[in-house]
């Protein structure tokens, strides 16, 4: 069985670029870290990665990239490895490099420029009086879940993992 899937988290190097009418160009940078053998400190060794991402359907995964990512933001892709081949202009022969083609991207946080610039609801929350909470409710981490109880087995062993 052959598998071709690609998982990555990094920082757009640049604003995404549009081409055609349904696709969009994202440069991304994702940090291997490695020991440094001679000083023993952590180091970060940047990969740069060109991903393309289509509309397919009426997922609008476009749109929605091309309204809220930014040089800076942090993005999660998952895709697949295609490699693109061409002549060389200068007559040194066939060049080749290997893209990540989006399935799905998600925006995990904004670039430096939004992060910087309050938005509209940050603005009107300022504006208005902080509501009470119910004294009986816990406070809520700011977009994060809640961790869901597992219950045990019915012979009480909670240790099986469930996959």
């Amino acid at each position: 069985m052959l598998l071709n899937k690609v998982l990555v988290v990094g920082n757009l190097t640049a604003d995404p670029e549009r081409f055609g009418q349904s696709g969009i160009k994202l440069r991304l940078a994702v940090n291997d870290r490695k020991k440094n053998r001679d000083t023993g400190e952590w180091e970060d060794d940047p990969i740069y990665l060109d991903v393309d991402a289509f509309n397919s359907g009426e997922n609008g995964l476009v749109d929605r990239i091309e309204a809220k990512a930014q040089k800076g933001t942090e993005v999660y892709v998952e895709g697949r490895l295609k490699m693109d081949s061409w002549e060389d202009k200068n007559g040194g022969g066939t060049r080749t490099k290997i893209k990540v083609i989006a399935n799905g991207v998600q925006v995990l946080s904004r670039g430096k420029e939004a992060a910087a610039a309050p938005s509209a609801e940050t603005k009107q929350a300022k504006a208005e009086p902080a509501k009470a909470a119910p004294k009986s409710a816990p406070p809520k981490a700011a977009g994060r879940r809640a961790p869901v109880a597992v219950p045990p087995d019915e012979d009480g062993d909670d240790t099986q993992i469930p996959f």
